[in-house]
């Protein structure tokens, strides 16, 4: 049964789906890969090294993208044409449910997301039965199909796709890709705070406002590290790390010296198509930086490949925001 859409609700969902889209086309004039990224990290994973598993990266989109949306996505690195196709699927799930509610002022009729371009087997056409056809089109379109539900519950699922992706771009915002000798390391850097840190950070606040001399409160970062190995025959061995972290004034605040061993305690050797990711911390006295740096890599076989003996995998600079 169709239901009748109000015209608030056609607003709603228009803005939405235009605010959605326009961060979409941010990521792809970027022309940096998006990767889904859990928005806090675990305490399972901190100081930990793990690879990157197809099983892997499906948890992840499960734990931030209803099924309907996953439809044969299979890794966190998507190209801005996923991302916009995620959202028109999402709002031709919206649209499915009826039509918006009629109104005497052609201005009040607010259009949603249209349908995929017609099939071979469709010809085009601009008679009264457009809106028919389109329905048509959209059933064939290349998304799982949606099962029975209810408006409300489809405005339900597009604020949470909203906030979804509104804390993925922020995390989007605070990554660099890097690639290096066929080596692509992704940084990426969100806030860690805990609310015990909040409080005392609240704390030295009031005691700066009341004219205290104190130092200024540490900001604490989590950052996510991955590294791939794009080659295709040569496998290479994470041996040394090198970083510099910045504040807000481009001050060296700390650093970690070139060369010092591996990461987390480990010296992963990276096969042919291999990732690995792991995560760590850093600190700053204010609550904006950056980070930067590089590691250090050795190949291990792959004999006649272009790849180096000994060179530096490039890590370029990644935000450290509070948010």
């Amino acid at each position: 049964m169709a239901h009748t859409i109000s015209k608030d609700h056609s607003r709603l969902v228009f803005c939405l789906y235009r605010l959605l889209l326009r961060d979409a086309r941010r990521v792809r004039h970027s022309r940096a890969p998006f990767v889904f990224l859990q928005e806090r990290p675990s305490r399972e994973r901190y100081s930990h090294l793990w690879e990157i598993t197809p099983d892997y990266d499906a948890n992840v989109l499960d734990n931030l993208l209803p099924s309907y949306l996953r439809h044969e996505l299979t890794t966190c690195e998507l190209k801005a044409q996923d991302l916009e196709r995620i959202i028109k699927a999402n709002f031709r799930r919206f649209r499915s449910l009826g039509t918006p509610e009629e109104s005497p002022n052609p201005r009040h009729q607010v259009p949603l997301p249209s349908a995929p371009p017609a099939t071979p087997t469709e010809s085009p056409s601009h008679s009264s039965g457009h809106s028919r056809r389109r329905s048509s089109r959209m059933r064939g379109a290349n998304i799982t199909p949606i099962p029975p539900t209810t408006l409300d519950q489809v405005l339900d699922d597009t604020m949470a796709l909203t906030r979804t992706m509104a804390e993925q771009l922020s995390l989007f915002e605070s990554t660099s890709v890097t690639e290096s000798h066929g080596i692509r390391v992704i940084a990426t850097a969100t806030t860690a705070l805990d609310q015990q840190q909040q409080q005392q950070q609240q704390q030295q606040q009031e005691i700066q406002q009341s004219g205290a001399v104190q130092p200024p409160p540490p900001y604490f970062f989590f950052y996510t590290i991955r590294v791939e190995n794009r080659n295709r025959r040569a496998s290479v061995q994470l041996m040394g790390r090198h970083w510099i972290i910045q504040d807000e004034q481009g001050r060296e605040t700390d650093s970690v010296p070139k060369g010092s061993i591996g990461v987390v305690g480990h010296e992963p050797i990276l096969r042919p198509g291999q990732k690995v990711a792991y995560m760590s911390g850093a600190k700053l006295p204010t609550p904006y930086g950056s980070m930067q740096g590089s590691f250090q890599m050795v190949k291990r076989g792959g004999e006649g490949s272009s790849v180096p003996d000994k060179f530096d995998a490039r890590v370029s600079p990644f935000l450290l925001k509070q948010t």
